[in-house]
């Protein structure tokens, strides 16, 4: 299945969903999810989906479980419930669960196809949008994975009210990044969302994934503009494998905002955006999320995790950067003292001392 052959769905009634899927077509039907999801949104897919006797199949929550032994695992019950090349997997829940769902669909049997139903704000606008799937593994991000085209991503915004402001902010971080890098009135009228009251997100979503979806049609694997899209992940990703190996509470967006502030300095320095900018964007920023994630004693290790990021070529780190709010610019050599000055000016944002 081309990317251009996916749909994103934006829920409506059972019978459009059902209509629109097919399940009946399928020789079984397998729905993973995580514990906490389970309890949370599984019954609502049910009622959506409405179908007789899907199979459920889950894992423990957490980036620590998206694992070669968690795949094993899956793998393994695939085998024991018989699945064949016509059996869909549903992913349920979460980046980790549609990451996962979507790494165990493309390899067994030489693939299956899945449906991702994104449940949290980070899989809506961005984790499930696009081709990527993905484990992590010897302590990178998404190290081992495949491209492989989702059948459909059914989006239900409802599924936001069972979210924490913690990880709405966690999402809400990739919106952020797609207003930068594609648009800049959309960045004007994110601007204005305030955590502290209820927010409709239905527009924000379509827009943020319609601005996704652009970008992954022009380059489905990722040889050039769509990794416009890791705008802000290159060290943002460092903190996140540090935080999880360390033990830390660990959320991605809140990583990939220290991300973004650190490329907004080097874009700043090496390709020209202007320093007024780059002053406005880094104390919003820092409203929204203000507490820091690094210190110093973590430079080392930090620059050995964005050394081994999978976007480097030639031994070389590449980072994307923007000249300007709407024009990011990809493969962007970086060395490691720009890193750290990079990381530096993090630290001077969040007038941290370490």
């Amino acid at each position: 299945m081309s990317i251009q052959d996916s749909k994103v769905i934006f829920f409506k009634n059972p019978q459009q969903i059902n209509a629109d899927l097919s399940l009946e077509d399928y020789s079984k039907v397998f729905i993973l999810t995580d514990d906490i999801v389970a309890e949370r949104c599984l019954p609502e897919l049910k009622d959506m989906i409405r179908l007789n006797s899907p199979i459920i199949v889950k894992i423990n929550h957490g980036e620590q479980h998206k694992s070669i032994e968690t795949c094993q695992k899956l793998w393994g019950q695939l085998l024991e419930q018989n699945a064949d090349r016509k059996s869909v997997f549903i992913n349920l829940g979460g980046g980790v669960v549609g990451d996962l769902g979507g790494f165990i669909a493309s390899t067994y049997k030489r693939g299956i196809d899945y449906i991702q139903v994104p449940t949290t704000l980070l899989a809506m606008v961005d984790a499930t949008i696009g081709s990527k799937t993905g484990i992590d593994f010897g302590g990178y991000k998404n190290v081992i994975g495949t491209f492989k085209e989702s059948k459909a991503v059914v989006v239900n915004t409802k599924f936001l009210d069972t979210l924490p402001e913690v990880e709405l902010k966690s999402g809400f971080a990739e919106i952020i990044k797609h207003a930068l890098i594609a648009d800049e009135n959309y960045w004007k009228e994110i601007q204005q969302i305030d955590f502290t009251k209820n927010i409709d997100w239905d527009d924000i979503v379509k827009r943020s994934v319609e601005i996704k979806e652009t970008i992954v049609k022009q380059d489905p694997f990722e040889n050039g503009i769509r990794k416009a899209l890791n705008f802000g992940h290159t060290i943002g990703h460092a903190i996140e494998s540090y935080r999880i190996k360390n033990g830390l509470m660990t959320y991605h967006g809140h990583c990939v905002v220290a991300g973004m502030v650190c490329a907004l300095f080097l874009s700043n320095k090496k390709i020209g955006l202007s320093q007024s900018l780059l002053r406005d964007l880094s104390a919003q920023l820092k409203k929204w999320y203000p507490d820091t994630l690094i210190n110093h004693k973590m430079y080392d290790e930090l620059i050995r995790l964005v050394k081994n990021d999978k976007k480097n070529e030639r031994g070389q780190v590449m980072f994307t950067l923007l000249s300007k709010i709407g024009q990011p610019l990809v493969n962007q050599p970086i060395s490691d003292q720009e890193i750290i000055e990079a990381l530096d000016f993090y630290q001077t944002v969040y007038d941290k001392q370490s």
